[in-house]
């Protein structure tokens, strides 16, 4: 209905950024809020109505350490499940290269098409339908459109284990 509380925490993380606190504007303080609004609401509603100001900041300080150790908790995952299927793709013998260059752009964009692949690797159309086709065989990506032109992959345990942070109670 209003978008105040949403654009607030957006700046909160680019004010970080700006102050050097943290390379990119990546924390999600919303998570946490929202696993913990009657708390939220109650301490912004002291800090509008009698200026309780160092229970908000305590709160909010919490949200920021809860929020950066389940951002480090994530990242280590996907770390350690790109680092796992890249050792499966190197099985793959002469289609591993190929099939080693889709998978590093999908762990930046784990949601894509044959066409985007093919332009951020630079490699064939037909190369990367090929190597999706073996990504695809061994289940590390799968097909999500059901379509035969425009077909959309996904990295499909990096895209649940990025769904699940969302998911997951601070």
């Amino acid at each position: 209905l209003d978008g105040n509380g949403r654009v607030g925490r957006l700046l909160i993380a680019l004010q970080l950024a700006a102050e050097g606190l943290l390379r990119e504007p990546l924390l999600y303080l919303s998570l946490h809020f929202k696993a913990h609004r009657q708390t939220y609401y109650e301490l912004l509603n002291g800090v509008r109505l009698s200026g309780e100001w160092e229970t908000w900041l305590e709160f909010f300080a919490d949200a920021v350490v809860a929020s950066a150790t389940q951002a480090a908790t994530s990242a280590r995952r996907l770390l350690e499940l790109a680092s796992a299927d890249g050792r499966r793709i190197e099985g793959l013998g002469r289609a591993a290269a190929s099939a080693l260059a889709i998978h590093r752009v999908m762990q930046r964009r784990p949601i894509a098409t044959a066409a985007s692949l093919a332009a951020a690797t630079g490699l064939t159309p037909a190369t990367v339908n090929k190597s999706l086709a073996h990504l695809e065989r061994i289940g590390i990506v799968g097909e999500v459109t059901n379509r035969q032109r425009g077909r959309v992959f996904s990295y499909l345990k990096y895209v649940e284990e990025l769904a699940a942070e969302l998911e997951a109670p601070n």
